[in-house]
């Protein structure tokens, strides 16, 4: 028998999907900003020394992000919700987008 109560709790694969995409995502950001920042402001490659260690540290996140958005999909499965296409969206989006912006950083154009 359910209560009222039962249905306005958050689904547990929901709510370890949200924490490992907020948490990879911030390592991500971290990361990036490591690798890129002092290109940013100097304008010299002398800190893409750092790229393979990047790289390296990168792939566990990367993979959280993936376990994230699997999650995420469990958990639309049973709980349809707008929390859940969420985190499916912004997982997608960390999956893709990721090892492209740790490998070529950013546009030219805001180098130059």
């Amino acid at each position: 028998m359910s209560t009222p109560a039962d249905h306005r709790r958050r689904p547990v694969p929901l709510v370890v999907a949200t924490a490992l995409l907020s948490s990879a995502a911030g390592v991500l950001l971290i990361l990036w900003l490591v690798m890129w920042l002092p290109v940013l402001a100097t304008g010299t490659g002398a800190s893409l020394v750092l790229w393979p260690v990047v790289l390296v540290l990168a792939l566990g996140p990367w993979c959280a992000v993936v376990a994230a958005l699997v999650l995420g999909l469990v958990a639309r499965s049973g709980w349809p919700t707008a929390s859940t296409d969420t985190v499916i969206g912004i997982s997608a989006i960390l999956v893709l987008v990721v090892p492209a912006a740790l490998w070529f950083g950013v546009p030219a154009l805001l180098v130059a």
